[in-house]
């Protein structure tokens, strides 16, 4: 089988489940990953043979991804900030609107890092924390989960991409895990924010395989670790700290509400797509 029959091939049954970008796009990653080759690359060597071993993986891999597994647990790889990571059903797959979260940092303290001390709080991949600290080498980064297996995860992109961080399993909903840690700078998050009650919505590709730990969060209180981040950031932020924020656009008003009842100056950002997407708070 050539490359070219197992793009097609591949596409045309995804085309059951995707819409023809997102298909041709999943077909690509394949093909990317499992021959070495850049799309330009196919286009001219069409008749490009599959061995027999790379014949084995493609068909396994497309049989993942007809049950809507995401193409990144399927080839353990994502792309953020720049760099690639290892990840599987243990961590979310790194979003851009994240991206943007760690660019909004790096943007205003890249000239400051020397003495940062920074914390990720519910660091999944590592994906921010690695990402701040591959661009702000001087800072001290340090990072925690509840999951110690997500925290393997981070551990070893921590590794594969060289980043000094230090990764923490801790339950951060509990004060008295939290309240040993140390004072920071800058504190940062992507926490989980969606109401069990949302979950109907969410498409198949992220309900069946994503950490619902990553994703959920009570019905009755849904800006749960926004309010614990706002406690915890009063007793440690150093003085002209700052907390980043990613959060969930439907509750972007509660929280502002909460983090300014709490007295904190709030700056929002909006995402690419325009929705109200970032939070910055100073106390």
């Amino acid at each position: 089988m050539t490359v070219f029959e197992a793009f097609n091939n591949t596409k045309q049954q995804l085309l059951a489940i995707y819409d023809n970008n997102e298909a041709t796009a999943i077909a690509n990653g394949l093909a990317e990953v499992y021959t070495n080759t850049q799309k330009t690359d196919r286009e001219i060597r069409q008749k490009l043979v599959l061995n027999k071993e790379q014949q084995e993986k493609w068909n396994k891999a497309t049989k993942r991804l007809l049950k809507y597994e995401p193409l990144q647990y399927v080839i353990n790889e994502a792309w953020f900030y720049g760099l690639k990571f290892y990840v599987d059903e243990n961590v979310l797959i790194p979003r851009p609107e994240t991206e943007e979260l760690v660019d909004w940092i790096v943007k205003e303290h890249a000239r400051a890092d020397n003495n940062l001390h920074i914390l990720d709080i519910g660091t999944g991949s590592g994906c921010i924390p690695i990402s701040l600290k591959k661009v702000l080498p001087n800072a001290t980064v340090f990072a925690i989960d509840l999951s110690e297996s997500a925290i393997a995860v981070a551990q070893k992109n921590a590794a594969l991409l060289q980043a000094a961080v230090e990764f923490i399993s801790i339950d951060f909903l509990s004060e008295n895990a939290t309240k040993y840690l140390p004072n920071y700078d800058i504190i940062v998050s992507n926490p989980p924010y969606i109401p069990q009650k949302d979950a109907l919505q969410m498409e198949a590709n992220v309900l069946k395989y994503e950490p619902k730990m990553a994703l959920f969060v009570p019905d009755n209180n849904p800006i749960v670790f926004y309010k614990a981040i706002a406690f915890f950031g009063k007793q440690h932020l150093n003085p002209g700290g700052y907390i980043y924020l990613e959060l969930y656009d439907v509750y972007h008003k509660e929280v502002i509400d909460f983090y300014k009842e709490q007295g904190y100056q709030t700056n929002i950002k909006e995402d690419m797509q325009g929705k109200q997407r970032m939070l910055k708070a100073t106390l």
